[in-house]
């Protein structure tokens, strides 16, 4: 398909000038400070800047990310001790704002990262979006109140969209397909038990058994092949039977969804 940015088709380098990805694991040298990292970030990225208007720019960036205390101390490895984990992700976040991107892709911003600083880490991209930036971000396991943090929700399950909107409404859209969640667990925890535990109508564990077809021998050790959850077969089933021009109602989704209002989904966000 097709990347767009306001309907328009982007090319390659149009995206590497709007974009800018934070991976999970921090990239950084374990023997520069943040100062030097994002000093020379800014020269490598940054055409015609004078020395002047750099320093400005570093400074404004480790101020505004909460590391200007450790501006001066080593970035440290396993081995050699540095700044800790997360002034790391906050340096690796200063590190693509120095182009000033309009998007901003973080791949799990909170992993190895203890509750309050994962908190901190989320509030500081809740606040990057608050200035014009559009930040999309995957996240492992987040409390109720980094869960809440977030504007909008978007729960994939077998590469198929389930649920895209406001985290507000989340709960309400659940509910309304008959998956209340209590009031004691953290929302974020129950869609993904709900979407990795539920069964299409009709389905049997037995043949989601693997056979002799479903495994492979790496050396000594026997590896199974992944096989399709629920939601994916019955997707899978749907299209089959569209294929072959046959009638059908939409896909079998797990119980209590209300098929009509899934398929609706599917058709906004297409």
């Amino acid at each position: 398909g097709n990347v767009k940015l306001n309907d328009r088709v982007l090319e390659q380098k149009d995206m590497r000038m709007m974009m800018n990805y934070i991976p999970q694991d921090d990239v950084l040298f374990s023997a520069l400070t943040p100062r030097e990292t994002l000093t020379y970030t800014a020269k490598l990225r940054i055409a015609n800047q004078s020395n002047r208007q750099r320093n400005q720019l570093v400074n404004d960036l480790m101020d505004k990310l909460g590391i200007t205390r450790c501006a001066d101390v080593i970035v440290g490895n396993e081995l050699i001790k540095g700044i800790s984990g997360g002034q790391r992700k906050r340096t690796s976040v200063a590190m693509e704002l120095v182009t000033n991107p309009s998007i901003l892709f973080v791949d799990e911003a909170t992993s190895g990262l203890d509750s309050q600083t994962a908190e901190d880490v989320i509030r500081i991209l809740r606040d990057i979006s608050r200035t014009g930036r559009t930040v999309i971000c995957t996240i492992h396991q987040p409390s109720f109140d980094i869960f809440k943090m977030f504007d909008k929700l978007l729960l994939l399950q077998a590469g198929q969209v389930v649920y895209y909107g406001s985290i507000a409404q989340s709960t309400k859209y659940f509910g309304s397909q008959g998956w209340a969640c209590p009031e004691v667990l953290n929302p974020a925890e129950y869609f993904m038990r709900v979407l990795t535990l539920e069964k299409p109508n009709g389905y049997k564990q037995e043949k989601n058994k693997a056979n002799v077809g479903d495994t492979m021998m790496v050396g000594k050790r026997i590896i199974h092949r992944k096989v399709p959850t629920p939601w994916a077969q019955a997707w899978k089933a749907h299209t089959l039977l569209e294929s072959k021009g046959g009638s059908s109602d939409g896909p079998n989704f797990p119980k209590r969804f209300n098929r009509d209002r899934v398929c609706l989904l599917f058709i906004h966000i297409f």
